[in-house]
């Protein structure tokens, strides 16, 4: 009942619709076929929200995220011997890192609504980026001034990723540009989501763009800073083998797996699981095995105007969990 005692519409049932990419998503959200959407909104559409806010019925509320929506993952288990010369060499990943104009991306992407991650170093300096890259060894450029791998060939970094979310083939081209500015030549494929899922299971994926839980690692059970398929399968696979199976990884990584097991032992949020992800931070900081690009960036929250009881603030990944709460408006 409400506060005068009157019972409400409350909700009997739910209907959940597929849709095949993120732009499906969006042309449902504009004519109005969608209560709830948590997933596959971004503040990259937020002027095409606002704008058709009235007209189709419904309502955006900025809300808090609990992830980097677009990091990038190199591979660096992937079965390519120049491709792991390359990306295991500490300073292509710094260049690469100082290369990304977070700034420009956060303003445009964002509209300025998120902030520099905390993760890895976030200066943006390409002086500093070419010198290491010269001083790692890919100082030879072919004839359009991209670098050349160890083999002699045009080092290429090649980016697929799905439409996880609208944002992320934005980001996705937008990367592209700012290696190219080093002489990386960087291409980005989109593809659809369960090809992506197979093959970084496979291992055939090289480089990829999507969410990053992260800083949200509040116990042990969030395992995003392990080896995964987008940047360490192998890796992964040796582990969780026992060593059957995989590669035996470097001791920074084999550092994350024994301190994911002490969090595992220790309390959640007790002076020793904090201490033990301070230097699962800092293992990461120094290596960059994430590039994340942005925190704290704002989440678009659509439902119908007409949903109440909709949470207007806190995590958006926990705004459908009061949902027994919501009814409609009459």
């Amino acid at each position: 009942v409400d506060t005068e005692g009157k019972q409400l519409p409350y909700i009997d049932q739910v209907v959940s619709v597929l849709a095949g990419d993120s732009d499906g998503v969006n042309l449902k959200v504009l004519t109005g076929d969608i209560d709830l959407l948590r997933e596959d909104t971004a503040l990259v559409k937020m002027p095409l929200y606002k704008e058709n806010e009235a007209q189709a019925g419904f309502m955006v509320q900025l809300l808090d995220n609990h992830v980097d929506p677009t990091a990038l993952y190199l591979n660096l288990t992937y079965d390519d011997p120049v491709w792991r010369e390359v990306v295991n060499d500490l300073r292509f990943r710094q260049a690469l890192n100082m290369a990304i104009n977070r700034q420009e991306i956060i303003d445009s992407v964002y509209f300025g609504l998120a902030s520099m991650p905390a993760l890895v170093p976030s200066d943006f300096d390409l002086e500093q980026a070419n010198a290491l890259l010269d001083e790692m060894g890919m100082d030879q450029r072919d004839a359009d001034g991209f670098r050349l791998g160890p083999d002699g060939n045009t080092f290429i970094l090649p980016i697929e990723t799905a439409s996880y979310a609208p944002d992320v083939p934005v980001v996705s081209e937008l990367l592209v540009e700012h290696f190219k500015e080093i002489g990386i030549k960087t291409t980005f494929k989109l593809i659809d989501s369960s090809l992506a899922g197979q093959r970084v299971a496979a291992n055939e994926a090289q480089a990829s763009v999507i969410w990053s839980v992260q800083p949200m690692w509040p116990n042990a059970t969030w395992t995003d800073y392990l080896p995964s398929g987008r940047w360490g399968r192998q890796w992964e696979l040796w582990y969780t083998s026992n060593g059957a199976e995989g590669e035996e990884p470097p001791d920074a990584v084999k550092r994350l797996y024994e301190l994911h097991e002490g969090r595992v032992a220790a309390a959640p949020a007790s002076d020793e699981d904090k201490a033990l992800n301070a230097e699962i931070y800092q293992i990461h900081h120094d290596n960059i095995y994430i590039f994340n690009i942005a925190e704290q960036v704002r989440y678009a929250l659509v439902t119908n105007a007409k949903l109440g009881n909709v949470p207007s603030g806190g995590q958006a990944i926990a705004a459908n969990n009061s949902g027994e709460q919501f009814f409609y408006r009459e």
